[in-house]
């Protein structure tokens, strides 16, 4: 298994905020903490935020994204 680039994991992590977050704001909110430079990407601080924000239902395949990038880059 090839590690995830994180280029590519902050790819992920926007369309899914794009499809499912309501508020513009909450996007550029979370994709903030997500781009964070001196650590990995913080999946525990995201999904804690994420999971207060309004939002519409994760569909299959965001909640695999979601698993995805934990597996690679922590709770």
């Amino acid at each position: 298994m090839e590690m995830l680039k994180r280029e590519d994991a902050e790819a992920m992590l926007y369309q899914v905020f794009k499809r499912t977050l309501i508020n513009e704001n909450d996007i550029n909110a979370l994709m903030e903490i997500a781009k964070m430079d001196d650590r990995p990407i913080p999946m525990k601080a995201i999904l804690y935020k994420y999971s207060e924000m309004e939002k519409r239902e994760l569909t299959k395949e965001d909640n695999d994204i979601f698993n995805t990038l934990i597996y690679f880059f922590g709770p």
